[in-house]
């Protein structure tokens, strides 16, 4: 199933640093993010031919948390990371406070080992080249809160970002410029609890000079109950991103294939997304297209 979309979004977004400790040891730190967003569509994603034309005050990913590293001799060093989302401009329903990466790990020469919940490397490899990322037009969301009138259930936009639980994560040194990282979350309860799964992620970037090119592909094997778990199934995605620096001028791209989009059996997606951005001075313009 492929979805045609084309968001405009006007924001007036604010950001506040949270003050952070400057010594060594444990650091807090913050994010207060939000932002006023107008959205106008003249069709909703679910086909029945409503318009939409709204406006909204959104928290983008405010958030606070503790992170730090303990110098363990001979170059190795346990590090360790919490951090929480919070809704700063409403409850969200359930709550305000959402688990965003949390871990424990060793870091050396050879790398980093997380054990915990962490970004998949896919995410992390290719996330930077979105210029929306964290508003209205982020490749996640693009302007929809839910994809449920469609047929189909996602937590927003077309592209397929996660977070994994119970996830083994490594990340290569920078090896002139190549970077590479692995992640397992293995299944920790039995075969028909309907909500885990066994995911196996694998992702790398090149970065030289104006040239930066990110790549992964992920696998989720779920463990699903089809009498209570009917819209989950296996599903794989693959996803490449590049972008380029001429001067002030920076041009990229993204695209991802993905079979059982959204966990949906027999649903599969292929998008894309050019952008181009001009900075000058302390402004930057920025326009995206996503099909």
């Amino acid at each position: 199933m492929k979805k045609k979309l084309l968001t405009a979004a006007i924001a007036a977004a604010f950001v506040v640093p949270m003050a952070a400790q400057a010594n060594s040891g444990p650091t807090v730190y913050g994010v207060a993010h939000a932002s006023v967003e107008s959205l106008d569509r003249d069709e909703r994603v679910s086909g029945d031919g409503t318009d939409l034309d709204t406006w909204q005050v959104r928290s983008r990913q405010s958030r606070v948390g503790i992170k730090g590293s303990e110098d363990l001799g001979n170059g190795l060093k346990a590090v360790y990371k919490m951090e929480f989302q919070i809704d700063i401009a409403d409850t969200n329903g359930a709550g305000n406070v959402v688990s965003r990466n949390q871990y424990v790990g060793l870091a050396g020469g050879w790398g980093t080992f997380l054990l915990g919940r962490h970004d998949t490397p896919k995410k992390m490899m290719t996330i930077s080249r979105d210029k929306f990322n964290t508003t209205l037009g982020d490749m996640n969301e693009v302007g929809f809160t839910n994809l449920a009138g469609a047929g189909l259930t996602a937590n927003g936009g077309v592209f397929q970002d996660n977070r994994s639980n119970n996830a083994i994560t490594y990340i290569s040194p920078n090896f002139n410029g190549l970077t590479v990282a692995a992640q397992v979350s293995p299944r920790e309860t039995d075969e028909d609890d309907g909500i885990n799964d066994d995911g196996t992620v694998i992702a790398a970037k090149y970065v030289n000079g104006p040239l930066y090119i990110g790549a992964g592909y992920e696998d989720r094997e779920y463990n699903g109950d089809d009498n209570t778990m009917t819209s989950m199934d296996d599903w794989d995605s693959w996803r490449i991103a590049g972008s380029y620096q001429i001067g002030d001028f920076n041009i990229g791209g993204l695209y991802e294939e993905s079979d059982g989009w959204a966990h949906q059996d027999g649903v599969d997606a292929e998008v894309w997304q050019v952008s181009a951005s001009y900075a000058f001075g302390n402004n930057v313009i920025k326009a995206t297209y996503q099909v």
